[in-house]
C-alpha cells in the first residue's frame, strides 16, 4: 500500500454523497480533487429535468434537458487543468455539447460524442482562491426516436500543489501491517507467488496509521468484503471456534496484500 497526503493521481475509488474533493493514489506532480456530478449543485428539477441514476454504473448525473452543474473549489492559482468524465446519449449522431466555466469566466468546450464513459480536459491558469467550476449542457434536442442527453460522473480539479508542501510516497508492507484476522485460521503470511504478502482467507482488513502533511485522514483500510468474520473488540475466541489452518488452494478465492 503507498500513501502520500499532499499530491495525488487519482484512482478508482468509492462514491461519496457529499460534494466533498476526493485525493486518491500520489505522485509528485498535481494535487487533485475530485467531485462526483450527482452531488454537485444543480440547476434542474430532479425528476423532471434529470435524475440521479446508477445505470449505466457508476452513480451519475443525468441532464433530461440543458441545464449545469456547480462546485467551488479553493484554487491555488497558476496552470490548471479540469478533467470532465461524461458520456452521451446521441442525437443524429452528435453529442451534447458541454461548456465549462470557472468563476463565471468560459475555460472550454467540448461535444460529448462517446456513448461510453470518456474524459475531456481543459487547461487554463486559474486565479487563486475560491472560485466557482460549472459545466453546463446547452444543445439538449430529440426527435421521435433519439433523445440527446448528457451522462455527468465527476469533474477533477489538477492543480499544482500549494507552496511549501513537500510530495512524498510512504509504502506500507501488507505482511507488516495490523491485521484483524488469526494467523493461520483466518489467513498467513506468504512467500508465494512473491514478493512476501498479507493473504486472506476470510474477510477481514489491514489497517496501518500514517501523519499525513496536507488533509488530515483516517487510516487506510484494504478490506475483503463481504460477511463479516471480524470479531468484537474484547471478545475471544474458544479453541473449537477458531478453524484449523488451512492449506493452500490453488484454483480457490482468496485475497492478499503487498
Amino acid at each position: 500500500m503507498v500513501v502520500a497526503a499532499a499530491c495525488s493521481s487519482v484512482e478508482k475509488q468509492e462514491k461519496h454523497d457529499a460534494p466533498e474533493p476526493r485525493l486518491g493514489k500520489m505522485s509528485s506532480a498535481l494535487t487533485i480533487a475530485r467531485y462526483e456530478g450527482e452531488a454537485m449543485s444543480w440547476s434542474g428539477v430532479e425528476g423532471a429535468d434529470g435524475q440521479i441514476r446508477t445505470a449505466p454504473a457508476p452513480t451519475h448525473r443525468h441532464f433530461r434537458t440543458n441545464g449545469y452543474v456547480a462546485q467551488n473549489h479553493n484554487f491555488v492559482g497558476g496552470s490548471t487543468t479540469l478533467v470532465i468524465r461524461a458520456m452521451g446519449d446521441l442525437l443524429g449522431g452528435v453529442g451534447p455539447h458541454i461548456v465549462v466555466s470557472v468563476g463565471g469566466t468560459q475555460v472550454g468546450a467540448a461535444f460529448v460524442n462517446e456513448t461510453a464513459y470518456a474524459s475531456n480536459t481543459f487547461t487554463f491558469d486559474a486565479a487563486a482562491g475560491v472560485q466557482q467550476v460549472r459545466v453546463t449542457f446547452d444543445n439538449d434536442d430529440a426527435s421521435s426516436t433519439e433523445d440527446r442527453n448528457l451522462l455527468l460522473d465527476w469533474i477533477e480539479v489538477q492543480e499544482p500543489p500549494p507552496s511549501g508542501v513537500t510530495c512524498s510516497d510512504t509504502s506500507y508492507e501488507g505482511e507488516a501491517m495490523a491485521w484483524s484476522g488469526v494467523e493461520g485460521a483466518d489467513g498467513e503470511i506468504r512467500t508465494d507467488p512473491s514478493p512476501t504478502h498479507r493473504y486472506f482467507w476470510q474477510n477481514g482488513y489491514a489497517s496501518q496509521s500514517h501523519t499525513f502533511s496536507a488533509q488530515p485522514t483516517p487510516s487506510r483500510r484494504p478490506t475483503a468484503s463481504g460477511r463479516s468474520s471480524i470479531r468484537p473488540r474484547g471478545r475471544r475466541s474458544s479453541p473449537e471456534q477458531i478453524s484449523p489452518p488451512r492449506t493452500p488452494r490453488p484454483s480457490g478465492q482468496g485475497a492478499w496484500a503487498t
